[in-house]
């Protein structure tokens, strides 16, 4: 009775739940290709300066995106590399380099543990300096609103380090004619933790985007 008494709530309520999951999808698919784009050249795959270089272009390129996703979702997208874009991209830029830096010199599974804890709070403190920038005025989002989303995301990541450091299984089937050809089609374990993390990372976004978006 409440909403036939209020016509255009249930409007406005589908479309922001609509607009947050559309926007939570971009900014997921941004984030884990640019971050495991980065992650296979640098952990993956043997690491080069040049590598390293072209991962670190990817995950700058990859915030500027996401920040840009956050501010055309709640706000009007006013340029791509305006001064405070750029400086959101470098806080998040730092704090995965910060996240595999500190993973490597304490090592181990504690390693993993001490860097995904500090990963979650380095990903709440952009979290919230991206929201008072590009989120709407008058908009408080309390701790948890940036705390959760920041520990989603480290979860991932700490998964799909872990499924590369610590796991060493695979699937192969068996080989599969395809006309001239054969398939073969293998799946490690780093793969089904770069989808774990993919996974995380949309959680994370949609319940980001979820507050921002309410009213």
């Amino acid at each position: 009775m409440s909403v036939i008494r209020r016509p255009g709530l249930f409007g406005r309520r589908t479309y922001h739940r609509l607009t947050g999951v559309t926007a939570a999808a971009s900014a997921a698919t941004v984030e884990t290709l640019t971050v495991g784009l980065w992650f296979a050249v640098v952990v993956i795959e043997p690491r080069t300066t040049l590598a390293a270089l072209l991962g670190l272009c990817a995950l700058f390129c990859g915030s500027i995106l996401r920040a840009s996703v956050v501010e055309v979702t709640t706000a009007t997208l006013e340029g791509l590399f305006q001064p405070e874009r750029i400086g959101v991209a470098l806080l998040a830029s730092a704090g995965w380099l910060c996240w595999l830096f500190v993973a490597e010199s304490v090592g181990g599974e504690f390693g993993l543990a001490v860097a995904g804890i500090a990963l979650a709070a380095l990903l709440a403190v952009q979290s919230r300096l991206e929201a008072r920038v590009f989120g709407p005025t008058g908009r408080r989002i309390g701790p948890a609103g940036f705390a959760l989303p920041a520990t989603l995301t480290a979860v991932g990541a700490t998964v799909l380090l872990a499924s590369t450091w610590f796991t060493e299984w695979s699937v192969t089937t068996d080989p599969l004619s395809l006309g001239l050809a054969t398939v073969v089609v293998r799946v490690e374990a780093f793969q089904v933790g770069f989808v774990v993390f993919g996974l995380f990372v949309f959680l994370a976004q949609q319940f980001r985007f979820r507050r921002l978006l309410e009213r």
